[in-house]
């Protein structure tokens, strides 16, 4: 593995070999391990690919990527991820782009979450109660 822009010893290396470790250890498949990686917004685009690269290479069973800008950095996303699921985090004024289900599919995602959708929605409907 090679070192990390900016991580000197750095948690990136850190978290690769413990996913070698926890791989190794696995006694079941009852757990998923997703790395997860928000390099794309400090480091830029092919740092966070090659982190996710990094990963899948030591054993992640799944793949995220915060903050894809555009639909073309999401399908460079998957194309990179070496057959691994991804997963796409869809938040309503967000910075990844809030692409249909179909497109998603489409792009290659595996899994869509839109972590803080009923609580926005609870919170609108309370301010309309007042």
């Amino acid at each position: 593995m090679r070192p990390h822009q900016g991580q000197a010893g750095g948690a990136a290396r850190r978290g690769a070999r413990a996913l070698t470790h926890g791989d190794r250890s696995r006694q079941t498949n009852d757990i998923l391990v997703m790395a997860r990686t928000d390099a794309r917004a400090t480091h830029g685009m092919d740092e966070a690919l090659q982190r996710m690269d990094d990963a899948a290479a030591e054993g992640a069973d799944s793949v995220f990527l915060e903050a894809p800008r555009d639909a073309a950095e999401m399908r460079r996303f998957v194309e990179a991820a070496r057959g691994k699921p991804c997963m796409a985090n869809l938040v309503h004024g967000g910075l990844t782009p809030m692409l249909p289900h179909a497109e998603l599919e489409r792009i290659g995602f595996r899994l869509a979450i839109h972590p803080v959708a009923l609580l926005s929605a609870a919170i609108a409907a309370m301010h309309e109660i007042g």
